[in-house]
């Protein structure tokens, strides 16, 4: 590839003795480090690493039966929104105060917490899934919605937005 150039590729894998990843109050939060080397002919050209896991959700808001299940198992979410102090996102110590801060919240039985309108830092998303917390993200431009700007610029700056997003959390299994 040249170096303005994009290119989006499959690979599959098999995964022997794999584990469902949980909410931690429901099973264990299994993950697993995927680590892909890529080469050039025969010269090192850099390497990708992620965390991922496996799990099956489903979900309804319906009146009837509104309900959360994770690999079919009922989960009964008790959380709410979730912000990082913004003085963490410059200080070197972000995934041990994020650490310190994810353990408060599960001594208070919290399992499900909202990135409100805002992308967290990557660690965030690594630590909830280490540690077995649900997420719900929103996307960011949420809170602009009552501007109505229905430019073609907009448009382009929604779609750009959207595809970082996703490149950004699509692997963890955290995020519903």
């Amino acid at each position: 590839l040249s170096a303005e150039e994009r290119r989006w590729e499959t690979l599959s894998i098999s995964l022997r003795d794999t584990a469902y990843w949980f909410p931690w109050d429901i099973g264990a939060p299994t993950v697993y480090l995927l680590n892909i080397s890529l080469h050039h002919g025969d010269e090192y050209a850099g390497s990708v690493e992620t965390l991922f896991g496996i799990r099956f959700l489903e979900g309804s808001v319906s009146q009837k039966n509104p309900h959360v299940k994770v690999n079919g198992r009922s989960v009964f979410l008790r959380g709410g929104s979730y912000f990082s102090r913004l003085e963490w996102l410059t200080d070197a110590s972000l995934s041990v105060k994020m650490n310190d801060t994810l353990s408060l919240l599960r001594g208070a039985n919290v399992n499900f917490l909202r990135s409100f309108a805002h992308v967290e830092p990557k660690e965030f998303y690594e630590l909830t899934s280490l540690k077995g917390f649900i997420v719900q993200l929103d996307f960011p431009l949420i809170g602009a919605y009552p501007a109505l700007d229905y430019s073609e610029n907009y448009a382009r700056l929604v779609n750009t937005q959207l595809v970082e997003l996703l490149l950004l959390t699509y692997n963890y299994p955290s995020i519903i």
